[in-house]
Protein backbone atom coordinates (compact mmCIF):
# COMPACT_ATOMS: atom_id res chain seq x y z
CA UNK A 1 0.00 0.00 0.00
CA UNK A 2 2.64 2.71 0.73
CA UNK A 3 4.79 1.79 -2.56
CA UNK A 4 0.98 2.56 -4.23
CA UNK A 5 0.86 5.60 -2.72
CA UNK A 6 4.54 6.63 -2.94
CA UNK A 7 3.72 5.76 -7.09
CA UNK A 8 0.58 7.54 -7.23
CA UNK A 9 2.22 10.99 -5.49
CA UNK A 10 4.95 11.06 -8.04
CA UNK A 11 3.02 10.18 -11.50
CA UNK A 12 0.61 13.74 -9.79
CA UNK A 13 4.25 15.59 -9.19
CA UNK A 14 5.28 14.77 -12.98
CA UNK A 15 2.06 15.61 -14.57
CA UNK A 16 2.21 19.12 -13.00
CA UNK A 17 5.97 19.32 -14.42
CA UNK A 18 6.63 21.30 -17.27
CA UNK A 19 7.60 19.33 -20.73
CA UNK A 20 10.94 19.43 -21.85
CA UNK A 21 11.26 21.02 -25.26
CA UNK A 22 14.37 21.05 -26.73
CA UNK A 23 16.10 23.86 -28.14
CA UNK A 24 16.19 25.01 -31.39
CA UNK A 25 19.01 24.26 -33.15
CA UNK A 26 18.91 26.97 -36.30
CA UNK A 27 19.57 25.68 -40.12
CA UNK A 28 23.02 27.31 -40.73
CA UNK A 29 22.00 28.53 -44.71
CA UNK A 30 23.54 30.77 -47.40
CA UNK A 31 22.97 33.83 -48.16
CA UNK A 32 21.37 33.30 -51.24
CA UNK A 33 18.87 30.58 -49.13
CA UNK A 34 17.61 33.50 -46.93
CA UNK A 35 14.29 34.17 -48.89
CA UNK A 36 13.49 30.99 -49.08
CA UNK A 37 13.00 31.31 -45.35
CA UNK A 38 12.56 34.14 -44.50
CA UNK A 39 12.27 38.09 -45.46
CA UNK A 40 13.35 41.33 -44.17
CA UNK A 41 10.53 43.48 -43.09
CA UNK A 42 9.86 45.99 -45.35
CA UNK A 43 10.96 49.03 -42.67
CA UNK A 44 13.21 52.14 -43.01
CA UNK A 45 16.24 51.60 -41.24
CA UNK A 46 18.16 54.55 -39.60
CA UNK A 47 21.40 54.92 -38.04
CA UNK A 48 23.15 57.91 -36.61
CA UNK A 49 27.25 58.61 -36.98
CA UNK A 50 29.85 61.26 -36.63
CA UNK A 51 30.30 61.68 -40.66
CA UNK A 52 33.31 63.52 -39.62
CA UNK A 53 35.15 60.30 -38.61
CA UNK A 54 33.82 57.73 -41.60
CA UNK A 55 36.41 57.12 -44.77
CA UNK A 56 33.84 57.32 -46.94
CA UNK A 57 30.26 57.40 -47.48
CA UNK A 58 29.52 53.36 -47.36
CA UNK A 59 30.80 50.02 -45.62
CA UNK A 60 29.70 47.09 -46.95
CA UNK A 61 29.28 44.54 -43.33
CA UNK A 62 29.20 41.02 -43.27
CA UNK A 63 26.75 40.07 -40.56
CA UNK A 64 26.00 36.57 -38.96
CA UNK A 65 22.52 36.10 -37.89
CA UNK A 66 20.25 33.65 -35.77
CA UNK A 67 16.90 34.40 -36.55
CA UNK A 68 14.06 32.63 -34.53
CA UNK A 69 10.86 30.95 -35.52
CA UNK A 70 9.23 33.90 -34.82
CA UNK A 71 11.42 36.24 -36.97
CA UNK A 72 13.21 38.08 -34.42
CA UNK A 73 17.58 38.27 -34.73
CA UNK A 74 18.45 36.49 -31.45
CA UNK A 75 22.15 36.55 -32.25
CA UNK A 76 24.22 38.73 -34.70
CA UNK A 77 27.84 39.20 -34.93
CA UNK A 78 29.93 41.50 -37.36
CA UNK A 79 32.07 38.83 -39.42
CA UNK A 80 33.55 41.65 -41.85
CA UNK A 81 33.04 45.26 -42.11
CA UNK A 82 35.10 47.35 -44.95
CA UNK A 83 35.33 50.38 -42.79
CA UNK A 84 35.28 49.95 -38.88
CA UNK A 85 34.12 53.53 -38.28
CA UNK A 86 31.12 51.88 -39.36
CA UNK A 87 30.83 49.39 -36.90
CA UNK A 88 28.64 51.91 -34.32
CA UNK A 89 26.25 52.25 -37.51
CA UNK A 90 25.97 48.44 -37.51
CA UNK A 91 25.29 47.60 -34.63
CA UNK A 92 22.31 50.07 -34.34
CA UNK A 93 20.91 48.55 -37.68
CA UNK A 94 21.09 45.09 -35.85
CA UNK A 95 19.03 45.99 -33.29
CA UNK A 96 16.62 47.26 -35.82
CA UNK A 97 16.41 44.09 -38.28
CA UNK A 98 13.04 42.04 -38.22
CA UNK A 99 11.95 38.87 -40.55
CA UNK A 100 8.73 37.97 -41.52
CA UNK A 101 8.32 33.99 -42.94
CA UNK A 102 8.96 33.39 -47.13
CA UNK A 103 5.99 32.15 -48.14
CA UNK A 104 7.55 28.61 -48.48
CA UNK A 105 8.98 28.71 -44.83
CA UNK A 106 5.11 28.00 -43.02
CA UNK A 107 6.72 26.05 -40.14
CA UNK A 108 8.75 29.22 -39.43
CA UNK A 109 12.73 27.69 -39.24
CA UNK A 110 15.16 29.15 -37.21
CA UNK A 111 18.03 29.81 -39.22
CA UNK A 112 21.78 31.05 -39.35
CA UNK A 113 23.35 33.06 -42.15
CA UNK A 114 25.79 35.34 -42.97
CA UNK A 115 24.24 38.44 -45.08
CA UNK A 116 26.04 40.84 -46.35
CA UNK A 117 24.48 44.88 -46.28
CA UNK A 118 25.51 47.99 -47.79
CA UNK A 119 25.61 51.23 -45.10
CA UNK A 120 25.41 54.61 -46.49
CA UNK A 121 24.78 57.83 -46.01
Amino acid sequence: MKYGILLALLTLIGCGSQPHTPALTPVKIDAIELNRYWLMQPAPLSFSVDTEALKSNYAYVNLRLVIDPAGQVVTASIEEISDEQWTPAAMQIIEQLSYVPAPTNRKTIAVEVVTEFKLSL
